[in-house]
Parts: C-alpha cells; structure tokens; sequence
C-alpha cells in the first residue's frame, strides 16, 4: 500500500503553529490574551484570538475566556491553567500591533494543566507521520527519529553495533532503524530503514535479540559492500496513530485533520519527486499506557524539514547513488505500509475528552 499523496494547502511560509507554555491571562483593548512561553525559545510571549475571518466566527472554537474561566463538555470540567500547553494555530505577529503580541485564529489545547502535559504530551523536533490507505480503511504511524547523536548505534561490522541494537529493541515498544553506512569522512554511501520485524515459521513477532540479530546481519551486509566504511545506525519509536481518530464518530473524524498534517511531511522536489522529512512534532497520547496518538500539532508546517537519512548533521557522499532497490531506496519506499502494519494500527482505543 503506497503512502496517500494530499496536495499542500495553499498557505504562506511564515505561518506558525506556536508551542506555548501557559503562565497567565492578561487583559487589553478590551481583549482577553493568553501570558506564556515560547516552548522553542523560552522567550515569553502574549497570545491573542483573531477577531475576523472564518475562525472567528465559528462556534466551536473557543474564547479565551471560557479557556480562562472554565467550561464544560458533557458532565466534564476543563479549564486552561498555569503549565498547561497549547498550540497556537497561523500564529503570526502583526506589524500594526506594535507590542509583538501573536495573534492567531485557534487555540489547541495538548494539556490543560502540568499534571496532563507531563502524562499525556510527547515532543519531538524528528517525527514523521505517514497516513496509508483511504477513509474507512485509513491507518496512521508516527516514526520518532532519536535526535540525540550520542544514542547512535555505531561500529565497523555487524558484532560491533549488535550490542547496541539490542538495548535499543528492549527499550521500545515497536522499534525500528535507519541503517547508515558512512565514508571516511563521515558521509552517507548507503543507507535503508527498517521497522517490521515478523517471525514467518512461527508465526509470532521477535524479540529484541532476534530484532538485533535481523539487523545486524544486514548492516554488516552493507557495510562489506563498502570496504573502509563504517556503520551508523538511528534508533526510531513507531507509535500508531488511534484508529478511532480516523473513523467517523457522531459526525466527527479526525481524518482530515491528520491527513493534512501528513502532506507537510511531503516536500515536492523540482523533478517531481515526493521527499519525506522530519519536522518538530507535539503529540498528544492516549490509552492505558500512551501507546497511541490522539492528535498531532507540527510546529513549523511549511519549513523544509530534515532529511532523516542525514540526521546528526551529516551529507551525502559525492560517490552517493540512489540504490535502484526498492529497500534501500528512499524512505518513502523503505517504510512502506504492509497489511501487518494495518492490522497492529487497530488495537488502539480512542479517548474523546478535549484534555487527553
């Protein structure tokens, strides 16, 4: 099943889902304005509501004030508090303001107090979401690329990083792996990703010494293909997005909405060709032990992302060719959904609460 390619909404560069740590509420011009931190900078900042256009006057979205103040959803109470996290939707700074103030045209809450952003929020600045299939069918995984360099499995040969893939597969729930080989001068000559790991003969998944043993022997087979070369491998956590998002409830589907978040993920070259990149992510879990994903907010959607293959800051070889099969080819290709991956992606039960 091939990744659903979504056209890129007609939107300027500049707009900005804005992470922000509540602190306060604030009051001027008769507005009611939200006091906190630029989550990215530390900076502080004052958000505001759009008063016109199409946002503004749609009546679920909601004021700052009953943010503010409190309000209810069936017999629940929410109430945005100091620590809670939200993302501030097109956030953009308007020049004739003067006060640097942001303003933008909806607030979505990930947490409405320090207590839910500790349980219930993840942020990554290297996932990737990927939908597959069409409504009624649709299936979504995030990959969550580790940004940390010095958690790089690393070698020579396949003995070398088996160690190491090991950890990494006893400490995620549904591992996965960009296999890079480097040059002498720390380029990529090579690379494949792998996420799905299935024992055929008897018929069970593996386990975290068979998943390092699967993809040791593959690095290894890599590496030998490129004499002087050296082994770099990225750990990734795939984490499934909730299959009750995706279908129509009372009306209601999150669909849409994360397959629009998919298309940011998709840079279009001028050949042609569809690139996959990273983009910082705030994920919002759900179920009994956050092994879903509820919502999903990119902070930056029309930047250019990071090519995950070159994570750690790295280039490609100028000796660097596209391998011709398919599994090495591009990530667009090498995570291909399987109707495995469909079927793992259905366990996951849906919470509708606004605040988890």
């Amino acid at each position: 099943m091939k990744l659903t390619k979504i056209a890129r909404p007609a939107r300027t560069s500049s707009s900005v889902n804005l992470p922000v740590r509540v602190k306060g509420y604030i009051e001027k011009d008769g507005a009611a304005g939200i006091v906190g931190s630029d989550v990215r900078t530390g900076k502080d900042v004052t958000i505001f509501l759009s008063t016109i256009g199409k946002a503004a006057s749609n009546q679920k979205r909601l004021s700052v004030e009953a943010l503010r103040d409190g309000f209810k959803v069936k017999r629940d109470q929410y109430k945005l508090e100091p620590g809670g996290l939200i993302s501030c939707k097109g956030a953009f700074q308007p020049m004739e303001r003067g006060d640097g103030a942001y303003i933008t045209t909806w607030i979505n809450v990930l947490g409405y107090n320090t207590n839910e952003v500790d349980k219930y929020v993840g942020h990554s600045p290297t996932a990737m979401l990927r939908m597959f299939g069409q409504e009624g069918s649709a299936r979504g995984t995030v990959y969550v690329y580790e940004n940390d360099p010095a958690k790089y499995v690393r070698g020579m040969t396949a003995e070398d990083v088996r160690e190491g893939l090991v950890d990494v597969a006893q400490n995620a729930t549904r591992p996965g792996f960009m296999i890079r080989v480097l040059d002498h001068e720390g380029r990529v000559v090579d690379y494949a990703q792998k996420a799905k790991y299935y024992n055929q003969q008897e018929n069970r998944h593996m386990d975290p010494d068979e998943i390092a043993g699967v993809i040791a022997r593959e690095a290894g087979a890599m590496v030998r293909q490129h004499p002087g070369c050296s082994l770099d491998i990225v750990p990734i956590e795939l984490i499934s997005v909730s299959s009750k998002a995706l279908i129509t409830e009372n009306g209601h589907s999150q669909l849409g909405a994360f397959q629009a978040n998919a298309s940011f993920f998709m840079i279009e070259q001028e050949n042609g060709e569809t690139d996959l990149v990273c983009k910082d992510v705030f994920m919002k879990f759900g179920g009994t032990s956050n092994e879903f994903i509820n919502a999903l907010f990119v902070t930056d959607p029309y930047g250019p992302g990071v090519d995950p293959v070159l994570l750690g800051q790295l280039e490609y070889s100028p000796q660097y060719e596209y391998a011709q099969d398919s599994s090495v080819a591009a990530p667009a290709q090498t995570t291909q959904a399987t109707e495995s991956d469909i079927e793992e992606a259905t366990t996951a039960d849906y919470d509708t609460s606004p605040g988890m």
